[in-house]
């Protein structure tokens, strides 16, 4: 392995410096974007009011089910991704990085077209009714555009990290952010979109994003860049098993908004689903931040798995 690389560093660096590069900008990358989450709320609460602002938490559910299968392969494949780095064998790193980009953007493309023509039925399905339904819909059809890039966001982000990029990783993030802020006060404050200028604003700060990162993936950059897929395409499922528990935390998440959601519009209404959302917003900005330190660690692990150095990995479990 060449000692240049990030890879190198990942493997043979000190332990302590090592993990502080990496878990620091995964947890700023985190409070980034749930400052983003936050921020949304604000501008739709102000410009538009509190009825979209419970349907917007109304649809959430639903959401949380596209960034779960998003999640679980980007986490999975590149865990994968990771341990045949350590093993010095980037071809097949690269390999499973573009057959997860096929894969994400054939299981998004889907879920977009579920949504853009079953947006009433999804709606009614998650308890909007009356004035919230309209609205659902309105957010829905909108957001659902931008699964793919969604997508492919995430899974660079991951696979930067796994490459040796924390920094860079956390630059798209926060190019996201920061797109997002000022598009929301564009498309919700300036222009009155209302929920569809809210939805156009998130998929577009994602766009930008992305923008930001894609260079390392298409040039000499780093170790992990697209190829054409060969081989055999196992250890897709492979990676689907690794990353499930990923899914599981993030649409476990979505089933307690849903039930949240279900008792408030029963007991309460639609005023009760705003205030309640306000409260869930401040609750995932928290949990994101310990997110962050698990997902930073992840690939030190998973890259010294590769290089069979299990005392490296447990000093990495203890410091986190």
């Amino acid at each position: 392995m060449n000692k240049k690389t990030s890879n190198y560093k990942m493997i043979n660096e000190r332990a302590s410096r090592e993990f502080f590069r990496f878990a620091f900008p995964s947890v700023f990358g985190m409070i980034a974007i749930s400052s983003a989450i936050v921020v949304d709320g604000i501008f739709i609460g102000n410009f538009v009011g509190a009825i979209p602002l419970a349907s917007v938490n109304l649809i959430m559910p639903f959401i949380t089910v596209v960034w779960g299968v998003i999640l679980m392969f980007a986490s999975g494949s590149a865990v994968i991704a990771g341990k045949y780095l350590g093993e010095d064998n980037p071809n097949s790193a690269c390999d499973i990085f573009s057959k997860t980009v096929v894969i994400i953007f054939v299981a998004m493309i889907l879920l977009s077209i579920i949504s853009y023509f079953s947006p009433e039925y999804i709606s009614f399905l998650l308890g909007a009714r009356n004035e919230t339904l309209a609205m659902c819909v309105e957010y829905l059809k909108n957001i659902a555009w931008f699964y793919p890039i969604f997508g492919f966001a995430v899974l660079m982000s991951y696979f930067l990290r796994i490459d040796g990029r924390p920094i860079y990783a956390f630059c798209g993030l926060l190019s996201t952010t920061i797109a997002n802020i000022l598009l929301d006060y564009i498309f919700v404050a300036r222009l009155d979109l209302g929920l569809k200028g809210a939805a156009l604003a998130t998929g577009l700060a994602f766009v930008i994003g992305m923008t930001v990162v894609l260079p390392h993936f298409l040039g000499k950059y780093g170790s992990i860049k697209f190829i054409l897929p060969h081989g055999s395409w196992r250890e897709i499922p492979r990676a689907a098993f690794n990353g499930f528990s990923e899914f599981l935390t993030e649409t476990s998440a979505g089933f307690i908004v849903l039930v949240f959601n279900w008792i408030l519009i029963t007991n309460i209404g639609s005023m009760g689903v705003a205030a309640f959302t306000v409260v869930d917003y401040l609750m995932y900005f928290s949990m994101l931040i310990f997110y962050g330190v698990g997902d930073g660690i992840s690939p030190l692990v998973s890259v010294n798995f590769g290089a069979k150095k299990p005392n490296r990995i447990f000093t990495f479990f203890k410091m986190g």
